[in-house]
């Protein structure tokens, strides 16, 4: 909320059309942008409370990869080599601290 208000202080302040709505061609899919993320946190706060914890971690990590196949195959968005290293970049920068502790706790 707070982000959201310095936001629109700050688009008043530098005169931009249709602040708090966005202009009027996009305003449909700004709706369902808010839609998408709001069923998306949903679903992760579910997932928390009715599976597993490592269940529900799992899933979290899958939702990059989700997005470059559906961006592939909805949008016709490029995919290659490069794109498919900064996914894997990605997954390993956010999972080797967990699995470092885990092994250093288990070795000794």
């Amino acid at each position: 909320m707070v982000t959201y208000a310095f936001s629109v202080t700050y688009m008043f302040y530098a005169k931009i059309n249709d602040p708090v709505l966005g202009p009027p061609g996009v305003r449909i899919l700004l709706t369902f942008r808010g839609l998408a993320g709001y069923i998306g946190i949903s679903g992760s706060y579910y997932s928390l409370q009715y599976l597993p914890l490592a269940d529900a971690v799992a899933l979290t990590f899958l939702t990059p990869i989700c997005t470059a196949i559906l961006g592939t195959l909805i949008l016709k968005e490029k995919f290659g080599i490069k794109e498919l290293l900064e996914l894997f970049n990605w997954r390993y920068s956010h999972c080797s601290a967990p699995i470092y502790f885990w092994y250093h706790r288990t070795s000794q």
